[in-house]
């Protein structure tokens, strides 16, 4: 899985999260859920669910940072009945 952030201030974003298998194939997925929690002040923003934007390729757009400092974007896969989930670290500024 790979999470590209059109930014990483406050406001709207959007994102985009390829997902491919081990060969680097696209994976056709059910469902791909973004997560932004900062876990260290226990704080977390509204999940929000990917669209398929082209094979493997899904996007997501909503306000992922209501402040600053480090925040974990768990991305959330769903495929053939199993889920996989990848944590990026993202540091959110004004």
């Amino acid at each position: 899985m790979q999470l590209n952030l059109d930014g990483v201030g406050f406001g709207e974003r959007q994102a985009t999260v390829d997902v491919c298998d081990s060969a680097g194939k696209p994976v056709a997925a059910q469902q791909v859920v973004l997560a932004p929690v900062m876990r260290r002040m226990g704080m977390a923003a509204p999940e929000t669910t990917a669209r398929e934007i082209a094979p493997g390729r899904y996007q997501a757009t909503g306000e992922f940072f209501s402040m600053t400092g480090d925040w974990d974007v768990d991305v959330r896969v769903s495929v053939g009945g199993a889920e996989e989930v990848a944590s990026f670290k993202i540091r959110a500024t004004q």
